[in-house]
């Protein structure tokens, strides 16, 4: 990674600069390149830009107000590309070569993922149930809005930016021809939207948690979590990229902020409900775990047990994700502390009924000679 001296000609540049001069430039680019593939944006790259925004909100106008040209923005853009042509991870470290791929995956990929149904039928069928009506009531009371509410305003709002209309931003007005009144108008925008002062504050909150600043260059923007900038009366989106992002993890997301220490294991309980609901709909035979915990007493088990005609297919369900640092920083110290208590116990249960399978009679009863393979889900990769 580059070094800190490095970082400091570009954060000085952009200290001469009016903020909003970098930013809405930066935010117009991003709409213009959203209609087109990454290789023909024009070398503009969204993850560059978003990062310049970033800067731009923590240290424009400190040293000047001048306003940014399109020429002084194409400079700053050039010093994120400098800075992005080293990486630690390409210094001879063994298995650098992954980890430098996997730190491009988390920082570049999830542009190229268009939103799909399946990213909003997914969230409501989690939320919901019997099982869910706590977390939902809990939605309500937190955002003043229904979730189902929620997912169709943010959808509402998207749609508003992925045609030829060049539009980069909306008003309240946005959602009053779809009868929303203003409490509700209110309540979403309080969710999605920050001012000027305020997202300066949010990224200085965010920037403290990093400990190797120039490892923000690769991580995905932190602004997923508020994908518009409120300017007087007007709502900036980021990008259309940012607000899909928003609306695929937005249930889970604001939950999470509000219960953080236990909506982890809530969470999982639903996702493993979700798992169940989708193999009986599809009439896939398979053992629960409650069943498995009756044929070996006193033992671990897995989440379900899939009977396929030539093999048995062991899941097990995890409602964890992985932290941003160790997105952004996947060394073998950090990775090997966020995978240990999920992912490799995860791991150690499907492994223990393996050989509950192949070691005692109540698993030879159900293996009958075919083959084993396991499955480890987890719900999402996004903080």
């Amino acid at each position: 990674m580059a070094s800190f001296e490095a970082y400091k000609v570009l954060r000085n540049k952009v200290r001469n600069y009016e903020t909003l001069s970098l930013v809405l430039p930066c935010i117009k680019k991003l709409h213009e390149i959203s209609k087109k593939a990454i290789y023909e944006n024009g070398g503009y790259y969204p993850w560059n830009l978003l990062y310049l925004i970033k800067i731009a909100f923590l240290e424009g106008g400190r040293n000047g107000r001048k306003t940014a040209t399109t020429g002084d923005i194409n400079t700053a853009l050039n010093h994120i590309i400098e800075l992005g042509k080293e990486s630690r991870f390409l210094k001879g470290e063994k298995g650098g070569g992954r980890k430098f791929m996997r730190t491009l995956a988390f920082q570049q990929f999830w542009f190229q993922r268009p939103i799909t149904s399946s990213d909003m039928a997914r969230q409501l069928l989690i939320f919901d149930g019997s099982t869910a009506a706590k977390l939902s009531e809990e939605f309500l009371a937190i955002t003043g809005l229904e979730i189902k509410t929620f997912l169709q305003m943010l959808v509402s709002a998207w749609s508003g930016f992925i045609d030829d209309s060049g539009r980069i931003h909306i008003t309240k007005g946005w959602f009053v021809p779809l009868g929303y009144n203003k409490e509700v108008i209110d309540s979403f925008f309080r969710l999605v939207a920050l001012s000027v002062g305020e997202t300066r504050q949010f990224f200085e909150r965010h920037y403290e948690n990093t400990e190797d600043k120039l490892l923000q260059l690769t991580e995905q923007t932190p602004l997923k979590q508020y994908p518009f900038l409120k300017v007087e009366d007007k709502y900036y989106c980021y990008s259309p990229y940012v607000l899909q992002e928003k609306i695929k993890h937005a249930i889970y997301d604001t939950l999470k902020c509000a219960q953080r220490s236990n909506f982890t294991q809530t969470f999982g309980v639903l996702f493993e409900n979700y798992i169940n609901r989708l193999m009986n709909e599809n009439k896939i035979p398979y053992i629960p775990e409650v069943k498995l915990k009756g044929i070996f007493k006193k033992k671990r088990v897995c989440d379900a047990l899939l009977e396929l005609d030539d093999a048995l297919v062991l899941i097990e369900v995890k409602g964890v994700e992985m932290h941003p640092y160790a997105q952004i920083n996947p060394t073998n110290a950090v990775l090997t502390s966020q995978l240990k208590t999920n992912i490799v116990k995860s791991f150690e249960q499907i492994y223990e009924v393996g050989n509950l399978l192949n070691n005692t009679r109540e698993g030879r009863a159900i293996l009958k000679d075919r083959e084993i393979f396991a499955i480890t889900g987890v719900p999402t990769l996004n903080s």
